[in-house]
């Protein structure tokens, strides 16, 4: 009798297999030297990456016969989970002697959304600052007053 059984539960049944990928347990060249071109992406998040990993990745997805929207996904998802572990900055540093991160930037969606939730965020903090000019300036305007009038 199982301990399942003695405690009024009812055993169930074995689980099916099923393979998942941990960040701690594939290294890195394990995954990029897998011959399914979807789970190169994965390579910047799993032991073993560093910060040019997210190149390699794209060279190796530009070499693979694939269509080009699939092509960009891959490409857009590389650089999109790249960013989850390794610095903006780092992965640019990186990049940035390779023409085909400006070609997938360009033609990426993200990109114009970055731009956008920028151009928001300095808009508000513009609009703050410009509130906050004007209650000092009408306080002092105020104090004038008060000043003038005693």
């Amino acid at each position: 009798m199982n301990k399942s059984s003695r405690r009024g539960l009812t055993p169930q049944p074995p689980m099916q297999t099923i393979t998942t990928m941990r960040a701690t347990s594939p290294k890195t060249p394990d995954v990029t030297q897998e011959p399914h071109p979807w789970l190169w992406p994965l390579a910047s998040l799993l032991a073993g990456a560093d910060a040019t990993t997210p190149g390699e990745t794209l060279n190796r997805l530009e070499a693979e016969p694939l269509l080009q929207d699939e092509r960009h996904e891959l490409e857009q998802t590389t650089i999109l989970l790249a960013t989850l572990r390794f610095p903006w900055e780092t992965i640019m540093r990186s990049l940035r002697r390779s023409l085909m991160l400006d070609k997938i930037l360009a033609e990426s969606s993200l990109l114009p959304y970055l731009q956008q939730q920028a151009r928001l965020q300095g808009e508000a903090e513009g609009e703050a600052r410009g509130e906050a000019r004007g209650l000092y300036k009408g306080e002092l305007q105020g104090l004038r007053e008060a000043v003038q009038t005693a």
